[in-house]
């Protein structure tokens, strides 16, 4: 078990940092700006779905685990001082899931297969979501800080 979430999370991380290079490699739209940890799955998951669209935005690495402060427009708009956080013109969002459901919404087009009209099927998608941030994330953190404590 705890080696196939371990696989699991590499996975993860290999296909943001694609992700996050093809994203830096194309002409950025300076109105969208998503501030970001590589390591946090949450920030993985809203990496994700970015790779399903054809949207180009301004990533802003932020690397907490090393001390860096958070820039202080990020403190501005984000009270709680966490990532991710998505500023598309004047909106804001704090939260993964609901971040990946506005993106989806706002920047899927006609294809909705990502989070489907049907209000069921929508239903079954948050309780995905949910039980990525309410049990998977916490089982998966707990894992890493077993992990890094033991190699340190």
């Amino acid at each position: 078990m705890t080696s196939t979430l371990i696989k699991y999370n590499v996975i993860l991380i290999v296909l943001c940092i694609g992700i996050t290079l093809i994203h830096n490699s194309s002409e950025v739209k300076k109105d969208v700006i998503l501030y970001y940890n590589h390591l946090s799955p949450q920030c993985r998951s809203v990496l994700l779905t970015l790779g399903a669209f054809d949207l180009e935005i301004t990533l802003i690495p932020i690397d907490l685990l090393n001390g860096e402060q958070l820039p202080e427009k990020l403190r501005e708009i984000n009270s709680l001082h966490t990532v991710p956080v998505l500023e598309d013109g004047d909106f804001v969002l704090s939260e993964s899931n609901a971040i990946i459901v506005y993106l989806v919404q706002q920047y899927g087009g006609s294809d909705h297969s990502l989070y489907p009209k049907d209000l069921k099927i929508q239903a079954q998608v948050n309780q995905i979501l949910n039980f990525e941030s309410r049990t998977l994330y916490p089982a998966i953190k707990n894992l890493y800080m077993n992990i890094h404590f033991i190699i340190i």
